[in-house]
């Protein structure tokens, strides 16, 4: 690659990160709840088949109005892209 296609390519995805970062993570996604309390829930993201996404942290402390239990497995939302914003959709039956 050279010089000027590396600049591009770097300077593309800084603006990408800067001004569209809501897409570098997925919408919504599935979740397994790793810790419960009260109206609490700890989260972990999963891919596609329902295993641990390795890319994401865990989530802590993502409030919801619905009863889950240790294990469920919920469908989220990332409200703009960003973790620090994630809603609890429902249970994944």
């Amino acid at each position: 690659m050279s010089m000027m296609e590396t600049m591009i390519e770097s300077k593309t995805k800084n603006i990408l990160k800067r001004d569209y970062s809501h897409i570098e993570h997925p919408s919504t996604a599935y979740a397994r709840i790793t810790k419960v309390s009260g109206n609490e829930y700890n989260l972990k993201i999963l891919d596609e088949g329902k295993a641990v996404d390795t890319r994401f942290p865990e989530i802590p402390r993502v409030k919801s109005d619905r009863v889950f239990e240790l294990g469920d497995i919920v469908a989220i939302t990332l409200l703009y892209g960003k973790l620090s914003h994630v809603y609890i959709l429902g249970k994944v039956i």
